[in-house]
């Protein structure tokens, strides 16, 4: 999975007839549970908006999504050709497909979830999360890459750029520990730019 999946909300490449009253406000409230890692509310959510009878291509999209977060993958590809049967120009709903199709693979080609699982494989763990749009699940499991005494540069580096992202003042130690395990200096350099950036006083 080479890019994060994102949910699209109202004015994200979606048009004004998209909506009715009061909508965009029910859809952003799931969403935002999604993005939180509280899909199953965020799924309950959906189905009862759709249950209310507007059949948008924006719903279908956004539930297939959340039931892809849900690693329901079935569901969310029935969810996605819904959505491309509404709208067949549907751009968001065509790129989330072959995501949902590399997301599947992804997830099969981990093993089970132990507490002594290998450093290396927890830095995959955290890094499905991540790229699925769940920062939730994925903080968690990068705060025990960056603490792993044996985390390899690659993966320091990895969970630097997550910390860096989210403004964790986690960051700058983290990304200290990637230089000295032997982290490539351009990439420790955009990091460390973007965290002074981010953090200088205004």
């Amino acid at each position: 999975m080479a890019k994060n999946i994102v949910i699209c909300c109202d004015g994200t490449g979606n048009r004004a007839e998209d909506f009715e009253d009061g909508r965009p406000a029910l859809s952003n409230v799931a969403t935002t549970l999604s993005d939180m890692g509280r899909v199953d509310e965020a799924a309950e959510r959906m189905r009862a908006l759709l249950a209310e009878g507007a059949d948008l291509p924006i719903d279908h999209y956004n539930l297939g999504i959340i039931e892809a977060r849900r690693l329901r993958f079935d569901e969310a590809e029935a969810e996605l050709r819904r959505a491309l049967a509404l709208r067949p120009t549907y751009a968001d709903a065509q790129r989330a497909l072959p995501f949902v199709k590399e997301a599947r693979l992804a997830w099969e080609g981990l093993p089970p979830e132990s507490p002594g699982e290998p450093t290396s494989v927890r830095a995959l763990r955290a890094s499905f999360w991540e790229r699925m749009g769940v920062p939730g699940r994925a903080a968690p499991l990068w705060t025990e890459v960056a603490r792993a005494p044996d985390a390899p540069a690659d993966a320091l580096l990895a969970a630097s750029a997550f910390l860096v992202r989210q403004g964790d003042p986690r960051a700058p130690e983290v990304l200290a520990r990637a230089r000295a395990a032997g982290a490539p200096p351009a990439q420790l350099g955009a990091l460390e730019t973007a965290w002074t950036r981010a953090h200088s006083p205004r």
